[in-house]
């Protein structure tokens, strides 16, 4: 709320209180993440997910750190996800969800090589690569 009425780093300084906290209730953790998302920290949303999920080993939250994960395209930490996942419940649905991390993981390596592709975890939420200064903007975003 305090980020809609532009108070940004009033903003920023209630979450970064919240963040020094392990928080465990979705309830709080959603919004949260809303308010991190508004206020351009995505990553420090997942942080505060993963913490919950490390605490807790509730299975919930360890789905939502997965989906997390994929809306940044970080395969590596969705595979880490999927194995925590299935040690914890030993389901055979968290391997293939590994799995299936890996081979989209191959498949946006080879789409990348061919001039497309969606954004990996080191780009913008534009899609353009941080490192990388283009002046041509008319190239649609990936989804």
């Amino acid at each position: 709320t305090l980020q809609r009425l532009g108070r940004a780093e009033e903003a920023s300084a209630q979450c970064a209180s919240l963040m020094r906290e392990t928080i465990l209730d979705r309830n709080v953790l959603s919004p949260l993440t809303m308010a991190l998302a508004a206020l351009g920290q995505d990553r420090e949303a997942l942080e505060c997910w993963e913490r919950a999920f490390e605490t807790s080993r509730d299975q919930d939250l360890g789905r939502e750190v997965f989906r997390l994960c994929a809306r940044r395209f970080d395969f590596e930490k969705q595979r880490t996800c999927a194995m925590r996942l299935y040690k914890v419940t030993q389901q055979a649905t968290y391997l293939c969800w590994f799995a299936a991390s890996a081979l989209a993981e191959a498949r946006c390596a080879s789409a990348r090589r061919d001039g497309g592709g969606p954004p990996t975890a080191k780009t913008t939420p534009t899609g353009k690569d941080d490192s990388k200064t283009s002046k041509d903007d008319s190239s649609p975003t990936p989804p």
